[in-house]
């Protein structure tokens, strides 16, 4: 999932929404986030508790989804370790990652330790 120059709410919740929507949802094991491309960011710490619980809901028909954030900007870093901090109380597995060549190579990690199982 990539997020385009402006990252808003609802932008969010479509993509929440397609992500839950696709047809493929309960067999995906990860998700990977980017949004080193936005340049507009309009979330807020208001928004976590929403971007949250429409989070929270899906992750119950799929607990080995894990999700992979990208984000390289500090206003963007530390929205996404809030919303982080407050998926773990639901047991959904997230990590913010700084760089798309790392989380690329933590991906095909992930990836190939499946594969081998």
């Amino acid at each position: 999932m990539q997020y385009s120059s402006h990252c808003t709410l609802n932008e969010s919740i479509e993509a929440i929404g397609s992500l839950v929507g696709n047809s493929r949802f309960d067999s995906m094991s990860c998700q990977l986030v980017d949004l080193t491309d936005v340049r507009k960011f309009d979330l807020n710490n208001n928004d976590v508790p929403i971007l949250a619980s429409l989070t929270k809901l899906p992750s119950n028909w799929n607990k080995k989804m894990k999700f992979i954030f990208v984000s390289c900007d500090d206003e963007i870093t530390a929205f996404v370790d809030q919303y982080i901090g407050r998926m773990k109380q639901f047991n959904i597995d997230m990590i913010r990652i700084n760089s798309l060549k790392e989380a690329k190579e933590l991906l095909r990690n992930l990836l190939n330790k499946k594969r081998e199982v």
